[in-house]
């Protein structure tokens, strides 16, 4: 079977079953779920569980697939996006039957036009998801990117330089990883910053 083409187990409530074995699951705050649901209902169409309840959003994508996905698209979400996989920990995601779309416990929120899967492309959907919390959270939804090397950095551990990230361009100010300051900051580029500062 193609990791799209999974279907809900045939029941009537709610099955348990554990993220990494026919897919993994992403999981969001109902906040974000409502940015991203403007978007992806009209592009990929696909189902998600929602359950108010507990006031979260899951998607299914493919088993490893978001593993795939650049790392730091999940990194700079990880505040209100989580990605749950097959590892040392095992999660579990309460699956509602295939027909249970109304309610408030577990259901799925199927878009208008839908294309009748239950798993996303874990690719779009980390792309829409960092729209959707900077719209319901506000920038500081997501975690600052080193301008350096392009990773998530912790606010409390990222360092402010003068630097230029190639040559030629003009001394600016970079956030970035402690040790990504080092590279941008060479002996030249420290003389001249103290030239510039009057040092």
């Amino acid at each position: 079977m193609n990791d799209l083409d999974w279907t809900p187990p045939p029941c009537d409530r709610l099955t348990v079953l554990p993220a990494g074995r026919h897919w993994d699951a992403v999981r969001t705050d109902t906040r974000t779920a409502r940015w991203a649901f403007g978007f992806l209902d009209a592009i990929e169409r696909s189902a998600a569980i929602v359950d108010s309840r507990t006031g979260s959003v899951h998607w299914l994508v493919p088993p490893g697939e978001a593993a795939r996905a650049p790392y730091d698209d999940w990194e700079r979400l990880r505040q209100h996006v989580t990605v749950l996989t097959a590892g040392p920990t095992v999660h579990y995601v309460g699956v509602p039957a295939g027909h249970l779309c109304d309610g408030g416990g577990p259901r799925w929120h199927v878009p208008t036009a839908w294309s009748g899967s239950y798993v996303t492309q874990p690719h779009l959907l980390a792309a829409v998801l960092g729209t959707a919390v900077v719209r319901a959270h506000g920038p500081a939804g997501l975690a600052p990117q080193c301008a350096v090397c392009g990773r998530a950095m912790d606010r409390a551990s990222m360092a402010t330089t003068v630097g230029r990230l190639r040559r030629g361009d003009p001394l600016q100010h970079l956030e970035s990883h402690p040790t990504c300051a080092h590279a941008v900051m060479g002996p030249e580029v420290r003389r001249e910053a103290a030239e510039v500062a009057g040092w």
